[in-house]
């Protein structure tokens, strides 16, 4: 009984006209914007330690068993590869390369500059959802020049522009993101990114 609906993405919009029946004139798309304060510089890096993070507080539906599964194999590649770890409450797992930094709130500075900290430190950014209605941690992420490894299901595609600003692989494919995960490894790769 809306007269105007305003999804964050193109593929919530489809939903709303094809699985609930709106009026395709009334359903707008107007995308979302990085929860940041404002936006950083992009710090210089250098690549030669691969430090992957994840940020999500839903570690099933933000694809975190997957990641775990797929880091594996990149850690058995590139022993010096970590994971970084924030959001869930509880550590998923204990691997080695795998460093968890629990929750971390942006509603103090304090949290906010450590969540810049981690951004600015790590070499390339992943979270592979099963579902994600936007992924406005993609964002952030960009924000801090970091290449993107996300799903490609859902909005995500809308956002990591596969071979551009990172790769979109399936969500349960363990083996695929493993192999993409390697490809950022390589410095001269993660850095043209």
């Amino acid at each position: 009984a809306m007269d105007v609906l305003l999804p964050m993405s193109d593929w919530l919009r489809r939903s709303f006209v094809e699985d609930y029946g709106q009026d395709p004139a009334k359903v707008v798309t107007v995308g979302a914007g990085a929860n940041l304060q404002e936006l950083p510089a992009v710090p210089e890096r250098t690549y030669e330690q691969p430090r992957f993070l994840f940020v999500g507080m839903q570690w099933e539906r933000k694809g975190g068993p997957q990641l775990l599964e797929a880091f594996r194999l990149v850690h058995a590649e590139r022993p010096g590869a970590e994971l970084w770890i924030v959001g869930p409450e509880r550590a998923p797992a204990t691997a080695p390369g795998v460093r968890f930094f629990g929750r971390i709130s942006r509603a103090s500075p304090n949290g906010e500059g450590r969540l810049g900290e981690l951004y600015a430190g790590a070499t390339a950014f992943a979270m592979p959802s099963v579902y994600e209605p936007f992924g406005v941690v993609f964002l952030e992420a960009m924000a801090y020049g970091l290449a993107c490894v996300s799903s490609d299901r859902c909005a995500m595609p809308e956002i990591v522009a596969d071979g551009v600003s990172g790769f979109t692989v399936d969500a349960h494919d363990v083996d695929a993101l493993g192999q993409r995960l390697l490809e950022l490894t390589d410095p001269e790769r993660a850095g043209a990114f």
